[in-house]
């Protein structure tokens, strides 16, 4: 398929939403209860997240690429728990690209080229289409600016640094921990930036968060970045017009393909399961 890398590492981390930190030596910490911390900091991010049950906004996409950049606009629709749109658009606003998350399965139209390709959303799949080691929890966390939105959070000790809480805990990628920091806006914790490292203390991935404002009453960031140092890959996400909250129909998450469109079908490995077939939709 011709379906362009750049527009495919987009969807992925849209999916999912800087400069990488590097190894050295972290500084003392002050140390904070943990059980103090899950009852005042955690609790206010979760339930931020428990009270933002959808999200449509525009947003400049901006690429870095092994020393090549270049720049996007678009459209994101996501609703709890793992319901999501990413339109593509070209410069007349019309997509190009549409891509969908929802009920368990992946399908991604390049209308230009009439292509397409279906598939269970499964983690490993997400490495196979992007060859990154990014999660299907990665996206949602970084879509509400929460890593605690999922995984585990019983295993973490919490200090604090120059006035903000930093939050280190195992990662469910074997062998990687990751580091979170927390600072405060208008008197409510907010996640700033949020680490995954591996066995050496190299950075695997950096997501951080900046520019939060008031959208409905629940504090979001209007610019994310995510940087893979190894992958040579830095995404920049720069909303606008961020909506919460509101009633997106179905239809904008149904997994359709308009006529003629040559619809490839992969597994949960991202492996070809039959031939590519035009769509009947």
């Amino acid at each position: 398929m011709r379906l362009v890398a750049a527009w495919v590492a987009i969807a992925c981390v849209c999916v999912t939403f800087s400069i990488a930190h590097g190894c050295g030596q972290p500084s003392p910490l002050t140390p904070i209860d943990p059980d103090a911390f899950r009852v005042d900091t955690l609790e206010t991010l979760q339930t931020r997240f428990a009270l933002t049950g959808t999200i449509r906004t525009q947003m400049t996409i901006e690429i870095e690429e092994q020393g090549q950049s270049s720049e996007a606009r678009a459209i994101l629709y996501y609703r709890r728990p793992e319901a999501l749109r990413l339109d593509i658009l070209d410069p007349l606003s019309a997509p190009v690209v549409v891509l969908r998350a929802s009920d368990g399965d992946f399908s991604l139209v390049d209308i230009r080229h009439r292509e397409a390709i279906r598939a269970p959303l499964t983690d490993a799949l997400l490495k196979r289409l992007y060859g990154m080691d990014l999660r299907v929890s990665d996206v949602r966390s970084a879509i509400f600016a929460n890593p605690f939105a999922v995984g585990d959070n019983s295993r973490m000790d919490v200090g604090a640094k120059d006035g903000k809480i930093v939050v280190t805990r195992p990662s469910d990628r074997i062998g990687h921990a990751e580091e979170i920091v927390i600072a405060h806006r208008e008197g409510e914790p907010v996640v700033e930036g949020w680490w995954v490292r591996d066995r050496e203390g190299r950075t695997v991935m950096h997501t951080s968060f900046r520019d939060y404002r008031d959208v409905g009453g629940i504090l979001r960031p209007m610019t994310a970045t995510v940087a893979r140092p190894r992958d040579g890959v830095r995404l920049s996400f720069h909303a606008t017009n961020p909506e919460l909250n509101l009633d997106i129909p179905d239809s904008n998450f149904q997994h359709m393909f308009p006529p003629g469109i040559e619809v490839k079908r992969w597994d949960e490995h991202g492996q070809p399961v039959d031939a590519a077939r035009p769509s009947e939709d």
